[in-house]
Parts: C-alpha cells; structure tokens; sequence
C-alpha cells in the first residue's frame, strides 16, 4: 500500500472516531440516568484514546497532524 492510500484510510478512521465521539457525548447530554451518562461518557473517552493512535500512525510517516478545536468537553 502507498503512502498515500495509507493516509487516506487513517485520515478517514480519525473522522470516524470523531463522530464517534461526538454521538456518545450527544447521548450523555440527553439521558437521564447517571449511569447511563457515565458509560456514554467512558465511550466517547474511548474514542479520543483511538483518535490519538490513529494520530500516531500519521506522525510516524512524517504526516502534520492538525489540532481539532470543534470538538467539545468531553463534560456534557
């Protein structure tokens, strides 16, 4: 695979993750039960975790990897 594919499919996983993210803590701002609240939270901290790696992997082919302010708090 070229460098460049390879890019692209992580590039794409990080968006992914990002709307991963997004739809937990969306959730977590629309339950009632803490424990649900806490799960969907633990999840969407998840998918930081994943984005970060998926991070990694660009840095390591020499890629710049961008800041994403959009994302909110992960505190709903």
């Amino acid at each position: 695979m070229d460098e460049k594919t390879f890019s692209n499919i992580i590039e794409n996983a990080i968006e992914r993750e990002i709307q991963a993210y997004m739809f937990y803590i969306t959730m977590a701002g629309k339950v009632a039960d803490n424990g649900m609240r806490e799960l969907y939270i633990a999840m969407a901290a998840e998918e930081l975790d994943h984005k970060k790696l998926l991070e990694l992997e660009l840095l390591k082919i020499g890629k710049v990897v961008k800041a994403n302010t959009s994302i909110p708090n992960i505190n709903p």
